[in-house]
C-alpha cells in the first residue's frame, strides 16, 4: 500500500469514527431540541432500538470480517488460569460502587435506593434486560469495532483514552455531566479489560455489574434518556 493510499484509508476511518461515535449521538441529543424549536412538540428516538440496529449491523459486519477474531464473541477466560483479571474487576467494583454510593449521599441522598423502592417490577426488568440488550451491544460497537477497525488509527498511547471518549459520547443523548463522566472512567475500565482477555462476555460483566449498580443505588435517573423510557415505562 503507497503513502497516499494509506493516507486515505486513514482519513475515511478517523470519518467513520467521527459519524458513528459522535454524530449519532449528537443527532439523537438536538432531535427533540430541534423538533421543539419547529413544531412545538419535542420528537426523541429512543436510544436502546438505534442501538440495537446499530449493533446488528456491526455484528455481521465483523462476522464477515475475516481478520476479526470471532471467538471474541464468545470467549470466556479461565479464572484458574488467569485470575487476575477477574480480581482487578472486583478490586475495581468494590472501590468504585463504594465511591458511587458516597458521592450519591452528598448529591441526592433521597434518590438512594429509591428506583427499587418505588417502582420494584421496572427495576426487576431492568436488571434483566440491561446487560443482554445494552450492555453487550454497546461492547461489540465500543469494544470490538473500536479495537479492531479504528484503534489503529491513533497513538498507542492514546486509544484506550480514545476509546473511552467515544464511549462517553454516547451518552450526550443523556443531557448530564454525570452520564458523560462516569462513563468515560467506565470506558477506560471496559475497554482495558477487553484488551487484556479478548473476551466480550467478561467485559461485558463488569459493565452490567457497574450498570445494574448504577441503576439501583440510585444513579439511574440520570442514564434514562426521554425517548428510552417511554418506551420501557
Amino acid at each position: 500500500m503507497t503513502q497516499s493510499n494509506s493516507s486515505n484509508t486513514k482519513i475515511r476511518l478517523i470519518t467513520e469514527f467521527i459519524l458513528l461515535y459522535l454524530g449519532i449521538p449528537v443527532f439523537l441529543r438536538i432531535l427533540p431540541i430541534a423538533t421543539k424549536r419547529m413544531t412545538g412538540h419535542a420528537f426523541s428516538l429512543p436510544v436502546i432500538p438505534v442501538l440495537l440496529i446499530i449493533f446488528v449491523i456491526i455484528f455481521f459486519i465483523l462476522l464477515k470480517d475475516k481478520s476479526f477474531d470471532k471467538k471474541a464473541f464468545v470467549r470466556m477466560p479461565s479464572i484458574k488460569a488467569n485470575p487476575k483479571p477477574y480480581l482487578q474487576i472486583a478490586i475495581r467494583f468494590i472501590i468504585g460502587a463504594s465511591l458511587l454510593t458516597v458521592l450519591l449521599y452528598f448529591i441526592k441522598p433521597e434518590a438512594i435506593l429509591s428506583f427499587p423502592k418505588n417502582k420494584p417490577q421496572f427495576w426487576c426488568v431492568v436488571m434483566c434486560c440491561y446487560p443482554l440488550i445494552s450492555v453487550y451491544p454497546q461492547g461489540v460497537i465500543y469494544r470490538a469495532l473500536y479495537e479492531h477497525r479504528y484503534a489503529k488509527c491513533f497513538p498507542i498511547s492514546l486509544q484506550i483514552f480514545i476509546g473511552a471518549l467515544a464511549f462517553a459520547c454516547a451518552h450526550i443523548p443523556f443531557g448530564n455531566i454525570y452520564a458523560i463522566l462516569f462513563t468515560f472512567i467506565g470506558g477506560i475500565m471496559f475497554l482495558s479489560t477487553y484488551r487484556a482477555t479478548n473476551s466480550l462476555i467478561l467485559a461485558a460483566i463488569e459493565h452490567a455489574l457497574f450498570g445494574d449498580f448504577l441503576f439501583t443505588i440510585g444513579w439511574g435517573q440520570f442514564f434514562f434518556h426521554a425517548g428510552t423510557l417511554a418506551t420501557l415505562s
